[in-house]
C-alpha cells in the first residue's frame, strides 16, 4: 500500500517493568487497576441498592447491620476505593498510591 495509511504503524504495546518481587496475579492487578476501580464503584452502589430494602421495616427487631448503617457507610467505602484505583491508574501521586493501599 502506498499513501499515508501505510506509514502509520500500529498501536505500540506498553510494556511496563515488574519488579521480580511481583508474581502474575499481582502484575495482572497492577495493570487493570482502573478495571478494577469501576468493578469496586459498581459493587458499592449495588450495596448501597440491596442495603437500602433491609432498610424497609419489616417488624419490631432490625438486624445489627441495619442498626450500624452498615450498608451506606459500607458501600461509600467501596466507592471510595474504586476511586482511588481508577485515579491512580491515570495519575500515579505517592499520596494516591498510598490511599489505594489503605482502601484496599
Amino acid at each position: 500500500m502506498k499513501g499515508p495509511i501505510a506509514m502509520q504503524s500500529g498501536p505500540k504495546p506498553l510494556f511496563r517493568r515488574m519488579s521480580s518481587l511481583v508474581g502474575p496475579t499481582q502484575s495482572f492487578f497492577m495493570r487493570e487497576s482502573k478495571t478494577l476501580g469501576a468493578v469496586q464503584i459498581m459493587n458499592g452502589l449495588f450495596h448501597i441498592a440491596l442495603g437500602g430494602l433491609l432498610m424497609i421495616p419489616a417488624g419490631i427487631y432490625a438486624p445489627i447491620c441495619v442498626t450500624v448503617w452498615y450498608p451506606l457507610w459500607g458501600g461509600i467505602m467501596y466507592i471510595i476505593s474504586g476511586s482511588l484505583l481508577a485515579a491512580t491508574e491515570k495519575n500515579s501521586r505517592k499520596c494516591l498510591v498510598k490511599g489505594k493501599m489503605i482502601m484496599n
